[in-house]
């Protein structure tokens, strides 16, 4: 197999490229991103591409055509919202224009999408579990997640166009791990995490590792389609909060969302607005696929997903 793995300036990508590294099965790998790689790679190449720049299809088919490239690995997308809305719309959206262009004009066998279960969006109506068929209404809460929407529907129309391609999108739960820098992570870091008065959804996690290991399954396995990846189980929000060692400090909504906004607005705030309401209603994805198609069986169950991001935080308040 000869993969290239865009994004691995990004702490996803850069694991996807080391844990591709020591798979045997592949012969060839392309690092692909804004920065090269900090640790030296022995199997990759490294090729700077920019899915800002006007011309990074152009680019983009050259790199895989001159490795003969079969499999594209596409991780680059922002792990939390941010403040440069019209740069991270750029990155996201038109980039992956970019990566499908040079996906078709290549003849790419295989692309692997990384998503999030978030673009669910978090409604009154959302039962327990979300199969992947369930519809992509997060986008109506925040430009964050409209920007992964709209990749999402632009690669099942690119899909759709070449059926005997094979297009893998992961939608991952939120990361937590040592290294992972997600929304996820910036809430669960807090000392005093606000919640929605009243409510207490329940959340789903996965840790980075397992979420590593499924984009390595997904370059092996044809699946074609979304596949919900999470650590099994699903804990209480509250109790996420005490198991990283913060402690819960409930709100009323409105209070949530004036403060958020203004924070946000500032440029003060990580948290922006139309996020809260994942503190106040569920957002969980069904994983049947996950294990029947995909074959994914993770190392760490919801809690011990967060004691392991919990300790790593830990370690490293102490150390600074």
């Amino acid at each position: 197999m000869r993969v290239a793995v865009t994004g691995s300036e990004n702490h996803f990508g850069r694991a996807v490229v080391q844990a591709l590294e020591a798979d045997p099965e592949v012969e060839a790998l392309l690092a692909l991103g804004t920065r090269p790689p900090a640790q030296k790679l022995a199997k990759a190449q490294w090729r700077e591409v920019d899915l800002v720049h006007p011309r990074s299809a152009e680019h983009l088919a050259q790199f895989l055509a001159e490795a003969a490239v079969d499999t594209v690995v596409h991780t680059a997308f922002l792990s939390r919202p941010s403040h440069r809305g019209g740069w991270a719309h750029e990155l996201e959206a038109i980039g992956t224009r970019s990566v499908l262009a040079a996906a078709e004009s290549t003849g790419v066998r295989k692309l692997v999408l990384r998503s999030t279960t978030l673009v669910y969006g978090a409604r009154p109506g959302n039962p327990n579990y979300l199969c992947e068929s369930a519809p992509l209404a997060g986008g109506e809460q925040s430009p964050w997640l409209a920007d992964k929407v709209e990749v999402e529907h632009q690669v099942a129309q690119f899909a759709h166009k070449h059926p005997t391609r094979t297009v893998t999108v992961l939608r991952l739960a939120p990361v937590l791990g040592p290294t992972a820098d997600t929304l996820g992570t910036i809430y669960l870091k807090r000392r005093l995490a606000p919640m929605w008065l009243g409510y207490d959804p329940l959340v789903q996690v996965v840790h980075e590792e397992d979420a590593v290991e499924a984009a390595r399954l997904a370059v092996h396995r044809d699946v074609r389609g979304a596949v919900n990846i999470a650590a099994p189980g699903v804990v209480p929000l509250a109790t996420a909060v005490r198991l990283a060692g913060g402690r819960p400090l409930p709100l009323p909504g409105r209070v949530l969302h004036t403060v958020s906004e203004t924070l946000w607005n500032a440029q003060l705030g990580d948290f922006p607005p139309g996020m809260v309401d994942f503190l106040r209603f569920v957002c969980a994805g069904s994983l049947r696929l996950q294990q029947e198609q995909l074959g994914l069986a993770p190392k760490y169950g919801a809690r011990e997903a967060i004691l392991s991001f919990a300790g790593s935080a830990k370690l490293k308040r102490m150390a600074a």
